[in-house]
Formats: C-alpha cells, sequence, structure tokens
C-alpha cells in the first residue's frame, strides 16, 4: 500500500497544460488587439476559463506571462528557422526559411503583429526588452551553428551575424506587412524573397 502521509507531503507540480494555455490565450488576446497596453490578466485567464487566482499561481505580472510570450515567439522562428533535410546551402535554406516566415506572418497575423510590438519593446517594461534582446542573442547563436553546418566555411561568428540579420529581416518584413507602407503583401512576399537570398549569397560565393 502506498504511504499517504508520504504522498500528502509531497508538492504538487504546476500542470504545464494550464500554463500553455496561458501563453497561447496571451498571445491571442494581445494579437487580437492594437492597444497592447491595455490588456489585463483578467481578459487573459478568461479566454481560458480560468479565474485570476489560477493566472497569478502560475505567474506573477504580465510582464512575467510577456516573458513566457516572448519565449513562445522566438521558438517558433527558431522551428521555422530550422534546415530541413532538402536544404544543403544557404542559399536554398534562405529562400525556403523565408518562405515559411513569411506562410507565418499570412497564417498568424496576430502573433507577428504581436513579434513586432514586442521586438519595439511594447508592451511590457524592461524585463520584457530584456527577454527580447536575451533570446534574439541564444536564437542567432542556435541558428548561426545550423549555418555553419550548411556552409563550413564561415565561422561562428560570421553565421552568428548572418542568423541576426535574418531574423531582423523576419521582423522588418512583418512590420511592413501590417503598417500600411506594403499594401501589395505578393509584392512584399517577392521583395523579401530576394532580400533573403542576397543576405546570404555573398557569404555563399
Amino acid at each position: 500500500m502506498p504511504d499517504r502521509d508520504a504522498a500528502s507531503t509531497t508538492p504538487t507540480r504546476r500542470r504545464p497544460s494550464r500554463r500553455a494555455a496561458l501563453i497561447s490565450a496571451a498571445v491571442d488576446e494581445f494579437g487580437a488587439t492594437t492597444s497592447l497596453e491595455a490588456v489585463t490578466a483578467a481578459q487573459i485567464a478568461a479566454r481560458t476559463g480560468m479565474g485570476l487566482s489560477a493566472f497569478y499561481y502560475h505567474f506573477a505580472s504580465i510582464d512575467a506571462l510577456l516573458e513566457a510570450v516572448v519565449e513562445a515567439l522566438f521558438n517558433g522562428i527558431s522551428t521555422r528557422s530550422k534546415p530541413r533535410p532538402d536544404e544543403v546551402d544557404l542559399a536554398t535554406w534562405a529562400s525556403a526559411s523565408m518562405q515559411r516566415q513569411l506562410d507565418w506572418i499570412s497564417d498568424r497575423p496576430g502573433e507577428a503583429r504581436l513579434l513586432v510590438a514586442i521586438s519595439g519593446g511594447s508592451p511590457g517594461g524592461p524585463a520584457v526588452l530584456s527577454a527580447v534582446h536575451g533570446r534574439l542573442t541564444t536564437l542567432s547563436i542556435e541558428v548561426g551553428r545550423d549555418l555553419v553546418a550548411l556552409d563550413p566555411r564561415n565561422d561562428e561568428l560570421t553565421s552568428e551575424i548572418l542568423a541576426r540579420s535574418f531574423i531582423s529581416l523576419v521582423t522588418e518584413v512583418a512590420s511592413l506587412a501590417f503598417d500600411g507602407i506594403a499594401p501589395d503583401r505578393s509584392e512584399l512576399r517577392s521583395a523579401a524573397m530576394l532580400l533573403a537570398h542576397r543576405l546570404v549569397t555573398p557569404v555563399a560565393a
């Protein structure tokens, strides 16, 4: 028989599913509004059917939740930037990876807008901005290592700079897609693909 007293003293672990649900709800809530600073913990909790107590059980504040949202958004960029087996050189990777990023911007506009807002320092305070810079650095290193594997002629620093430039290009394209400067999405897509290719061409040559 299990020891009931021992079981009762075992700390209860946080349920990842509820935490993940709050992060997903936050992405949807922030992505659905143009007034990012007005989003409240109550609104995010309501999207999940949870109460405020559940929100604050997992996150101490909106900024703490935003730090987790930053991680989720950059994890998405990381996944879409990962070279596929048939992407055997930098040029092929740049075109295919940018295509995946563009599809995401088109399919998940709320997420893309949120990435632009957070990268620009809104919403959230210094902790959120620090999380953005920290995750950007980590992501640049991760993608840079993949690019070294695609073209060993490039050292890690060169590839990291290339990766950071590519990530910045993705954010800038997302910004242009929603600020009215580039209303023709097909033209923007073509320009983004061309720039991604040009970005790696001098390195790959």
